[in-house]
């Protein structure tokens, strides 16, 4: 059936700025999905952000994008660089005359909602966290929220990622007049392990997955380590994949607090390696939007151990009484504590609520098949 009831396809131009973390997932697969539903798709993405893998990536995708791939260089900072990307993108617009304009992330809606302001092109936004992570009591955080509210009136649909996300914007933004919906992200089949699983001799107690900078709370779970024993009486065993900026301080860190044989930093690496060397990934993060790696252990059938921040407790449903505060070493120290006394037949009920609210409300051809219609209702 094709997308568009008057029976060309919808044609729809994704804008977004760095071509990482989860908010890059979403877009590739948000275009997989509409690709494989009959949509005409192109996409928008910082030039100066993209890594060999994401070029490559990008190539992939290339003979299937009937609206092309654009790499653009898009700045960081607010600034008067960003009139000259929407300029740009206002002529994409006017040469590719796509039906939805769809920004991702602060820079990404922005683009998204100026440059097809007076066009016939509907402006979708998804914030993924972005500037709802700012603080207002900083010039930067108060400009940029600004922005963010004065775009309100220029924006034909609001996709939150969660409903803490649809939360934060309200409360420091503003009210999208019934604009919105909220429409969870997802993972594949193949992601999807059948059944929560327990490895019987994992090379690690624990393991770490993510970006290394303060916002992860990378600090929080060196702290914890220290007031955490391994029941046997050996070192804890503790992997940590992840690049950042702040590498080599946690690394440091780690020595200075005599947890350098204990904890071993391997770098990027994929999620997997993670899950097949630990029964515990550990969240400890201060902020978050709605973070894959939760959703990608649950769905492994692996236990994770996370802080109370964003959409976090969405993903955990039942079990969401499970979440201990950000910034509390002492609660993370007792959960990881805890943790290595428990057997799978402690853990079962948890787990297997937990994998059946993920299985139930985080699928990729649901988030899809929702996004698709709201493209459709839009025209």
């Amino acid at each position: 059936m094709s997308p568009h009831e008057g029976g060309a396809p919808l044609r729809v131009l994704l804008i977004a700025r760095a071509p990482v973390g989860g908010a890059w997932r979403h877009i590739l697969d948000l275009t997989d999905g509409l690709l494989e539903r009959g949509f005409q798709l192109g996409i928008v993405v910082d030039s100066m952000r993209a890594s060999d893998h994401v070029r490559a990536t990008l190539e992939r995708f290339r003979p299937r994008l009937d609206l092309g791939v654009h790499t653009l260089s898009i700045p960081r900072a607010p600034g008067m660089g960003d009139l000259s990307i929407i300029r740009a993108c206002r002529r994409l617009i006017a040469e590719l005359k796509p039906d939805i304009v769809h920004g991702h992330s602060a820079k990404g809606g922005l683009y998204a909602r100026l440059a097809s302001w007076g066009t016939p092109a509907k402006a979708v936004y998804t914030p993924h966290g972005g500037s709802l992570h700012l603080n207002k009591a900083s010039l930067n955080g108060r400009l940029i929220l600004a922005t963010e509210k004065a775009l309100i009136k220029i924006t034909d649909r609001f996709i939150f990622e969660s409903a803490f996300s649809a939360d934060g914007f309200a409360e420091k933004i503003g009210d999208t007049g019934g604009l919105s919906s909220i429409i969870h992200n997802g993972l594949r089949n193949d992601e999807f392990a059948g059944a929560p699983t327990w490895l019987d001799e994992p090379p690690y107690d624990f393991a770490f997955v993510g970006e290394m900078r303060a916002i992860k709370g990378v600090d929080v779970l060196l702290e914890a380590l220290c007031q955490v024993t391994h029941p046997s009486g050996r070192s804890l065993k503790v992997l940590m994949l992840g690049d950042g900026p702040m590498l080599a301080d946690y690394k440091a860190y780690a020595d200075a607090l005599g947890l350098g044989d204990e904890v071993h930093f391997k770098g990027r690496r994929p999620a997997i390696e993670a899950f097949e060397a630990t029964n515990t990934i550990v969240v400890p993060s201060r902020a978050e939007s709605l973070p894959y790696v939760v959703m990608e252990t649950i769905a492994r059938g692996r236990n994770v151990i996370a802080s109370d921040v964003g959409g976090i407790a969405e993903i955990f449903g039942p079990t969401r009484n499970a979440l201990i505060q950000p910034d509390d070493v002492e609660a993370l120290a007792g959960a990881l504590q805890s943790t290595l006394t428990s057997t799978q037949a402690d853990m079962r009920d948890i787990l297997d609520a937990r994998y059946a609210h993920m299985t139930e409300h985080f699928h990729v051809d649901t988030m899809v098949d929702a996004v698709a219609e709201t493209y459709r209702a839009l025209c």
